[in-house]
């Protein structure tokens, strides 16, 4: 969906936001040309869209104004995101070895040790605040691997 207030996201950087009239691309893109980028999710006051190859990339777009690029600093070494979820204005993103990374005022802040080595696929905030996290090996498809830091939820089983 690309109409008004919606956004597209994909390959080499691209960012489609849309308005009354339809989608049009964001040109320049905020991300590097060749960035994959490949979930978008946020709120009434802010956009983002994650990707990245090895380093993390996050386009971030403030009410209705510019895309503008909103990646954790390349020293912070947060691997790829692939999964990003926004709720009451909290902001979790999750992606290559089982990272897990949240955005505190105007920096993006690691989850510290991963729970797992596999890569998370998709993130999100339950209404209690919760994180949750799935993800695995999509090439076989198999390893399965569902995170939360729900303190209800005592096992998880695949």
């Amino acid at each position: 969906r690309c109409g008004e207030g919606g956004s597209v996201v994909g390959s080499n950087a691209l960012v489609m936001g849309g308005n009354v009239s339809g989608c049009s691309t964001v040109d320049p893109s905020p991300l590097y040309i060749s960035t994959p980028i490949t979930t978008v999710a946020g709120d009434a006051d802010n956009v983002y869209a994650v990707g990245g190859y090895g380093n993390a990339a996050v386009a971030r777009k403030i009410g209705s104004g510019a895309w503008e690029d909103d990646s954790p600093p390349p020293m912070a070494i947060a691997p790829f995101f692939n999964g990003v979820s926004v709720r009451d204005g909290v902001v979790v993103a999750c992606g290559g070895q089982g990272s897990i990374w949240s955005r505190e005022d105007t920096e993006w802040l690691g989850g510290g040790e991963p729970l797992t080595t596999r890569d998370f696929h998709g993130c999100w905030i339950d209404p209690d605040g919760a994180v949750w996290a799935v993800g695995g090996d999509l090439s076989g498809l198999t390893a399965g691997v569902v995170v939360t830091n729900n303190a209800s939820v005592s096992d998880i089983s695949l």
